[in-house]
């Protein structure tokens, strides 16, 4: 483009034929590139969906799991005698019965609470 260079009508024809037979290649690399995205968006889907099991399976092992439902309730009567907020409740009741079933039942168990 910046020289001063302009083909002759026979270099433009050979120019011409170039551009015409590499338009195959190109279309055929975009194909490619196409599968390739779409693989790659697959397999992130994939490795998302195991992130997230994984994650689950982390929390199985969580030690908050393990502690009996009397000592969950001493703690929640803890933090409701002392207003502490837990989530964006200021009702400390509410919010510890949102955190999973178990915790309703503990706090549905638990006249002290009310």
């Amino acid at each position: 483009v910046r020289s001063d260079y302009y083909p002759d009508s026979s270099n433009r024809s050979a120019i011409q034929d170039s551009i015409s037979s590499s338009e195959a290649p190109i279309r055929a690399l975009e194909a490619e590139i196409s599968r390739f995205q779409l693989a790659t968006t697959q397999l992130q889907s994939r490795l998302s969906n195991i992130r997230k099991f994984q994650k689950f399976q982390h929390s199985l092992l969580s030690p908050i799991r393990r502690l009996p439902d009397e000592l969950l309730a001493e703690i929640f009567g803890y933090i409701c005698s002392r207003r502490i907020n837990v989530g964006r409740s200021r009702d400390p009741i509410w919010g510890l019965q949102q955190v999973c079933k178990r915790w309703q039942t503990v706090v549905a168990s638990t006249p002290l609470l009310w």
